[in-house]
């Protein structure tokens, strides 16, 4: 139905009614074939206009998060020993490495400007864990 969005010409008719003689009817039907041909011809980037703006709209009303996680979801972050901004990322299930350790329970930054990763950005913790500077 979409490749004929005007209805087939009927011999001697014309648009509005009005009567056409066998001469008339090729004008007629290369104008319907010219309206049909730009309806095609548009649909390709109408509906790609279409889908982009459906897209961004949900992404909008949706609210993903676009935020950058600091580690995935297989691992965790922990703080460099003696730095403000030194961060690393472990696999679950395993210590940190020697040189850092883990953030207080709770209190873990997931996110990038998050919450936590703002609380801990200039804060300094020693060997065992405990906040030296801030």
């Amino acid at each position: 139905m979409l490749d004929e969005p005007f209805p087939r010409v009927r011999r001697g008719a014309g648009p509005v009614g009005i009567a056409l003689g066998d001469g008339d009817r090729g004008a007629w039907q290369e104008t319907c074939e010219r309206w049909q041909t730009m309806w095609k011809s548009a649909r390709g980037p109408l509906a790609v206009s279409a889908l982009t703006a459906t897209a961004a709209g949900l992404l909008f009303v949706v609210g993903c998060s676009t935020k950058e996680r600091i580690c995935t979801s297989e691992e965790y972050p922990v703080k460099a020993v003696g730095s403000s901004t030194g961060v690393a990322c472990v696999s679950d299930g395993r210590e940190p490495d020697p040189g850092y350790v883990r953030y207080p329970e709770g209190q873990v930054p997931e996110h990038l400007d998050d919450k936590w990763d703002k609380h801990w950005r200039d804060v300094v913790f020693d060997a065992d864990g405990n906040i030296t500077a801030s």
